[in-house]
């Protein structure tokens, strides 16, 4: 017998069905936000210019570069920005375009510029056996000194791990058997003034995805200023031929040889982060001088950025899109760092070289050499690249990577080259002289140059970029979660010293900013809050796997902006997140 077809008065068993199926979506939804993704925003500018917090976003009209900056004016709770920045009198916002070094707003500052909300991310989170961390992740976890706080940070140590921060870079070892742990008491770590010189160290580099996501962009020929003739472009040469007065676009007239050189001495390659040009990280008497690459003394702007100790980065990226007017090319980024010199070049247009000599050798150590993929073609424009990071050379065209190669250097080789400091010096440190890494004076400062021959060409774009750095700081007087005074004030942070090298449990991660001089994370935290000491893991400087959330994969809603006073989502700046 067919059956009859439901009665459409008969509202009843239809309510309960969408009831029913309503429920279920709900259970869905609440188990999958529970177990498998969550949604945050970033609180603060920690792991900025990756990741945004709260900011605002600023332009030059003259070079056309737009950057994020931090919050000048918060409510009464100190965190919260108010709607509209640099409305309050004395405290118009004073920054610099890191382009170009000029102040924006002259002298009486800008006023009245929107606070933009930080970004809006999913985090997948940690399924153990299934889905488990793994180093250079963003991760979201909470804070052990404050537990009702989400941290961000980017994923440096894993279990297991000895971690070393060395020049910036990050080098690991297994953990000595014996499993001693991070620390043995109050103020004090296991590791001893040797730690750096034994055995099994290696350099951690990151993959392509996350180091194209973290290179901080230092200067780009697209942003010179539209009245080029009052600026001085950074990248100069002593040579006949050459045409700078384009701004945006360098001529090369004639065949070369010739050398295009990078002015590190109005222009130092140093840690310094736009976005923390703020009135509470800056001396408010260098304000106009923060940026201003043509201060008479490049020493004293790089001094008053964040009131902070600075490095200089000697983990570069030299890139320009060049066209050639003939065949025959030869092209080659040069970077003079840790008394070394450590070339990328191309011959001919056609075969690639990566290279390395001590300064003051004549000859260059080939590491590596083949015929390109991508030629250099008279007529087309063709992106070249010359990574030289984490103790590695590559070379890029287009986009895609013809050549690499390693050189591997020790944590005490990576000193003994980056610095003036003796191993012996090291080897002699005492509780005295714990901070002789944390001063920027003995540190060697990069240099970058482009060498070019056998045809004229134009060059766009010409960029440089740095790594993040990894500061070599020491801890702070105030813990930043009691505000008491810190157990360990003035002593050398976590893993930034061979008497601070940290050793990670089982169970236990490292995790640090990308904006390192304004980043509370591993390297400087005091003991954990009571309740986390007491039921998760008392060691500091330590995430236990116990407050771990997940890994951050997607910006899906960026800070909203506005536009004629409308809330506008920069679709652009969605993203995922390496």
């Amino acid at each position: 017998m067919a059956q009859a077809p439901p009665d459409p008065q008969d509202t009843g068993s239809s309510i309960k069905e969408t009831i029913i199926s309503l429920t279920i979506s709900f259970v869905f939804a609440f188990v999958f936000r529970g177990f498998i993704v969550e949604a945050f925003v970033i609180p603060t500018g920690s792991m900025a210019p990756t990741l945004m917090g709260a900011h605002m976003r600023i332009t030059n009209n003259e070079t056309g570069y737009v950057w994020p900056v931090g919050p000048w004016n918060t409510m009464s709770d100190h965190q919260t920005p108010v709607p509209l920045q640099g409305m309050l009198p004395g405290e118009a916002v004073k920054v610099n375009d890191p382009m170009s070094g000029t102040q924006i707003g002259g002298n009486t500052g800008i006023r009245n510029i929107p606070a933009t909300p930080g970004d809006r991310i999913f985090v997948l989170k940690y399924l153990k056996g299934i889905i488990n961390p793994t180093r250079w992740d963003v991760i979201v976890f909470r804070n052990p000194g404050h537990p009702e706080t989400n941290f961000i940070k980017r994923l440096i140590g894993l279990p297991g791990d000895q971690v070393a921060f060395v020049d910036g870079d990050l080098f690991v070892r297994p953990a000595p058997s014996g499993g001693e742990h991070a620390v043995a008491g109050p103020g004090e770590f296991t590791s001893t003034k040797d730690s750096w010189d034994q055995e099994g160290w290696q350099i951690q580099r990151k993959t392509e995805l996350v180091q194209r996501a973290v290179w901080q962009p230092v200067f780009d020929s697209y942003y010179t200023p539209m009245q080029a003739k009052s600026f001085k472009q950074p990248w100069q040469s002593k040579d006949a031929g050459w045409d700078l007065s384009a701004g945006s676009c360098y001529t090369l007239k004639g065949e070369g040889p010739t050398t295009l050189s990078w002015d590190s001495t109005n222009w130092p390659i140093l840690d310094l982060y736009p976005y923390n040009q703020t009135p509470y990280n800056v001396n408010p008497a260098g304000l106009v001088d923060l940026y201003d690459h043509r201060a008479d003394s490049p020493e004293a702007f790089a001094r008053l950025h964040q009131g902070m100790t600075v490095f200089p980065v000697s983990d570069l990226r030299l890139s320009a899109n060049v066209l050639p007017d003939k065949v025959g090319l030869d092209i080659s980024g040069i970077v003079t760092a840790r008394g070394h010199e450590f070339r990328g070049r191309i011959e001919h247009g056609t075969r690639g070289l990566l290279e390395m000599r001590k300064q003051g050798d004549k000859d260059w150590k080939v590491l590596a050499e083949g015929t390109l993929k991508t030629p250099l073609t008279p007529g087309v424009a063709r992106r070249v690249e010359f990574w030289h990071v984490d103790q590695s050379l590559a070379l890029y065209v287009d986009d895609q990577r013809e050549l690499y190669a390693e050189y591997n250097w020790t944590p005490i080789e990576r000193v003994t080259n980056a610095t003036t400091i003796k191993a012996a010096d090291v080897a002699a440190m005492d509780a005295s002289n714990r901070p002789l890494l944390y001063n920027e004076a003995y540190y060697h400062r990069p240099a970058a140059r482009f060498e070019l021959a056998g045809s004229s060409c134009k060059l766009y774009h010409v960029a440089i970029s740095r790594d993040l750095h990894y500061q070599a700081t020491i801890y702070s007087f105030i813990n930043m979660d009691t505000g008491l005074n810190h157990s360990r004030a003035g002593m050398p942070a976590a893993a930034t010293n061979p008497l601070s090298t940290v050793t990670l449990n089982d169970h236990e991660y490292f995790c640090c900013g990308d904006n390192s001089p304004a980043s509370s994370d591993c390297r400087l935290w005091d003991y954990p809050d009571q309740w986390v000491g007491e039921r998760v893991n008392s060691q500091f400087g330590v995430v236990d796997e116990k407050l771990v959330i997940g890994k951050a994969f997607i910006v899906y809603l960026p800070g909203l902006g506005k536009s004629k006073d409308m809330p506008m989502i920069d679709f652009g700046r969605m993203r995922w997140i390496w």
